[in-house]
């Protein structure tokens, strides 16, 4: 959050007021729709809430095939490794 007054006073009609004539009102009204969240309470909107409403919707077969990719990815970027691939065999699985 800003302390400039002048940059809040915007910030504030923007999302309050004159939200479809202001690109951060828009932002904060497609967000508030799409998470189902009353923009008085958009803040609440993190990375954490946004995978809750995510996984919530997932079932097993898609969750399943979500984490091989992002295991792949994983080991594709070296953050973890596997002993069966080597990076250009990961390399090959992820591109499809």
């Amino acid at each position: 959050m800003s302390r400039n007054r002048v940059i809040k006073s915007v910030t504030r009609n923007g999302i309050l007021f004159s939200r479809m004539l202001s690109p951060v009102g828009r932002n904060a009204q497609f967000c508030s729709a799409f998470y189902d969240v009353p923009l008085c309470e958009i803040a609440k909107i993190n990375k954490r809430f946004a995978w809750l409403l995510f996984s919530r919707d997932i079932v097993s077969s898609e969750s399943n095939k979500i984490n091989v990719i992002m295991e792949l990815l994983l080991v594709k970027h070296s953050l973890i490794s596997l002993r069966i691939f080597d990076h250009d065999d990961i390399t090959f699985l992820s591109s499809y």
